[in-house]
């Protein structure tokens, strides 16, 4: 595995992850192991990355960060419908994409004492 490129994250928070290049992967990948957090591109070779969150929802509750060429208002809301808690616009520069991590943090942590009581 690569070397993790949040090890220096000001939380400590110790980051696992998985990278996947097609929907279809990442969809069998989903099924098979929990997760709290997925990074989606949405132009994906076998289909829009859109479509991965609420699939991998059904086995983990989870939250979805979008990656787009696209930044319209209409583009925003389509991630936003489709459940994602971010949306960002390409190129991401990695300190506007640890910001936007960190701050979802607390919600991961809430989802997963959620799921733990249940």
């Amino acid at each position: 595995m690569p070397a993790d490129p949040f090890a220096s994250s000001s939380n400590r928070r110790a980051i696992k992850w998985r990278l996947r290049r097609a929907s279809r992967a990442a969809t069998e990948l989903g099924a098979r192991n929990h997760f709290d957090l997925l990074i989606a591109d949405r132009g994906l070779p076998d289909g829009d990355g859109l479509d991965l969150l609420p699939i991998i929802k059904q086995y983990s509750p989870l939250l979805g960060i979008a990656l787009s060429g696209y930044g319209m208002p209409c583009d925003l809301q389509s991630t936003a419908k489709a459940g994602y808690a971010s949306h960002l616009v390409k190129p991401v520069r990695f300190p506007e994409l640890r910001q936007v991590l960190e701050a979802l943090i607390p919600q991961v942590n809430s989802a997963a004492l959620r799921q733990m009581r249940q």
